[in-house]
């Protein structure tokens, strides 16, 4: 199980100057004061971060993965996010709320400076050399839906960082720690298990097999990448009675992942329309100038970045409806397919130097080689010119986000605490905040953190409803639910400029039901 070690002074500071970009760019985000607040450094862009909350502070205060106190639930599709979380809880204690905040976001900042160490070490152990090791890793520091990642304080930078440890184990033939990384990454998302395959051969080509002991380390990492994703599901069977979390059950929409159209519309508006690299589709030339170069040179090793970065691409779409757009609510589900094309645009940018370094070998009077790198990033630099823009465009988004978050979501939570009945029990259909901070017996109307309602079986959903007293809902919600009970509004939030997706999202509403 063991990563050999490298010198550091010699093979480590690209990545060490990569990670302090990545720091830089996670500053600028959690810094960012457009909405004129600092909604950006103590709160989170999304709903779903907050659910996390609940289920960590449950396990610190209960001892389990608890939605409702004392109720064992499976809503949370990240337990190993829970579980660091959860010691942050335990550290901070009953400190204020944005310093445990800032913790998680500091976690996420350390997860993500490991992916982009991991990343360029990748790019190293693939053959390639250290200049394009580091524009890989300064790529991913830099790239602005990574950043957002890494200042949202979820989960997202701890998958990508576990999948890429994965596959650099793999790449190196270390059975065991790719086992146990693939294992761990399952439990951080759960779609890491369509990688299990590539590791799988990674692991089983010819010149391990003939290695000593080499069944023995393979079976090892078998047993390593199970253990947390059974143990996993025997959680959710002892929670819920079902093998898979709740989000399964209540979001899984099965797609054709070899549609043209469900992958094009993908890549149009969540890489190509979203990503700044593709100015004259230097960005598109690139990654396939560094697939191939990946290809002829490394074969079956070369072509597994891409597989990993294809698989976890195709499956997002294939498993999910995504919006037009390029919302971070939807996007986060492609992200930990990006850094597989950022590999891509960097090894094309080395393919490319080394093109126009053979073209000057042939010109008896060809230019200087730090002409040749010159002329190489030049073309990088097209394709990534946008790239500035596009880290303030996506800072003040993240900031609008966390915002619009704080304003609703969060106010409502406290609005809860402060003016309803301690037993009153509340319908929500974002669950985060409005239970973390409402502390109130809460249904999950999404069926997110409500087994007993998952999978839109509208005989469950109407007894769930019965006990309810209180909603708290978006306009839609309440006008349907109106629909199976008497429920006069009682107060209301409304989000001037509500930035987190297109849906008539920017009202909330509170509701009280009439019993007789």
């Amino acid at each position: 199980m063991k990563l050999p070690a490298l010198p550091f002074a010699r093979e480590l500071w690209p990545a060490v100057l990569a990670s302090a970009l990545a720091i830089g760019t996670w500053s600028l985000f959690v810094g960012n004061r457009v909405p004129g607040t600092d909604a950006a450094r103590r709160g989170y862009p999304l709903d779903d971060a907050w659910i996390h909350m609940v289920y960590a502070r449950s396990l610190v205060e209960e001892g389990g993965f608890h939605y409702n106190e004392g109720v064992p639930e499976a809503g949370m599709t990240s337990p190993l996010w829970v579980v660091m979380l959860s010691g942050i809880h335990a550290l901070v204690g009953d400190g204020p709320v944005e310093r445990i905040v800032l913790a998680s976001k500091l976690l996420a900042l350390g997860f993500g400076i490991g992916g982009v160490v991991t990343l360029y070490l990748i790019a190293r152990a693939l053959g390639e050399g250290r200049a394009v090791g580091f524009l890989a890793a300064s790529l991913a520091a830099l790239d602005p839906s990574l950043t957002f990642s890494r200042a949202a304080g979820m989960e997202v930078p701890l998958f990508v960082f576990l999948v890429l440890l994965a596959l650099l184990a793999a790449v190196r033939g270390q059975p065991v720690a790719t086992g146990a990384a693939a294992g761990l990454s399952v439990v951080a998302r759960p779609e890491g298990i369509v990688l299990w395959p590539v590791f799988l051969l990674l692991n089983l080509r010819r010149e391990l097999r003939g290695r000593p002991g080499f069944a023995v380390r393979l079976g090892a990492g078998v047993f390593a990448a199970m253990i947390p994703v059974v143990g996993y599901m025997l959680l959710c069977l002892h929670a819920t009675g079902a093998p898979l979390p709740n989000t399964f059950y209540a979001k899984f929409a099965a797609q054709n992942p070899f549609s043209p159209a469900l992958l094009g519309f993908g890549w149009r508006h969540y890489i190509h329309d979203n990503l700044p690299y593709f100015t004259l589709e230097a960005g598109s030339v690139l990654a396939l100038l560094g697939a191939l170069r990946l290809f002829r040179r490394r074969r079956l090793l070369g072509l597994a970045p891409v597989a990993c970065g294809a698989l976890l691409f195709a499956s997002a779409m294939a498993s999910r409806r995504f919006a037009p757009g390029h919302f971070y609510y939807w996007e986060r589900w492609l992200i930990p397919a990006f850094p597989f094309l950022l590999l891509a645009i960097a090894v094309g940018a080395g393919e490319l130097r080394e093109g126009l370094a053979a073209l000057r070998a042939r010109v008896r009077r060809g230019p200087p080689g730090a002409a040749v790198w010159a002329a190489a990033m030049a073309v990088v630099a097209l394709a990534s010119w946008p790239l500035p823009a596009a880290l303030s465009e996506r800072a003040a988004a993240f900031a609008w986000n966390s915002q619009n978050i704080e304003e609703m979501n969060v106010y409502l939570g406290r609005w809860v605490a402060a003016n309803l009945p301690r037993a009153a029990v509340v319908g929500v259909n974002d669950a985060g905040a409005l239970r973390y901070f409402g502390m109130r017996n809460t249904v999950d109307l999404e069926g997110l953190n409500e087994h007993r309602i998952r999978g839109r079986d509208r005989n469950r959903f109407l007894r769930a409803i019965e006990r309810v007293d209180y909603f708290v809902v978006f306009p839609f919600w309440f006008k349907d639910l109106r629909r199976f009970l008497p429920i006069q509004p009682i107060h209301q939030v409304r989000a001037p400029h509500y930035t987190i997706c297109e849906a008539p999202q920017e009202v909330m509403l509170v509701g009280r039901v009439e019993r007789r």
